[in-house]
């Protein structure tokens, strides 16, 4: 069951919150982001002036939220399993595309001194007909 996009927004502010408190030093009351006193406006202003890549992150799910793309995997457009989402809300693949994005390139290939080399296991050997 996917989570109302309000519950969402609350998780995505609890990790600003706490980003903020562990990097920053900034300490903001979690009832200021849900009774509204910080608003949009704060956060993106907050956000515009440092140079964070958990911060740009967080404010993307934000735009995510907004744009109703939030739980939507920006690659295949299927939905993200929300336990995933409950892990990270700042996650944008679905783990198919995830799977992927993140495989490593063709196991073997000759190197330019006859060297057979293996990506995945790092392996460097002499191919078998160059003996």
């Amino acid at each position: 069951m996917k989570r109302s996009t309000g519950a969402m927004r609350q998780r995505i502010f609890a990790n600003l919150i706490d980003h903020l408190k562990a990097i920053y030093h900034i300490e903001w009351p979690r009832k200021m982001f849900g009774n509204g006193e910080i608003s949009k406006h704060d956060v993106d202003a907050l956000v515009a002036f440092k140079s964070d890549p958990q911060l740009d992150e967080l404010h993307a799910a934000f735009i995510r939220i907004e744009n109703q793309k939030f739980g939507v995997c920006i690659r295949c457009t299927q939905d993200i399993d929300q336990h995933l989402l409950d892990e990270d809300p700042t996650r944008r693949l679905c783990v198919e595309c995830e799977k992927e994005v993140s495989r490593p390139p063709s196991t073997e290939m000759d190197s330019a001194h006859g060297l057979r080399i293996g990506h995945q296991a790092r392996l460097f050997t002499k191919p078998p007909d160059s003996e």
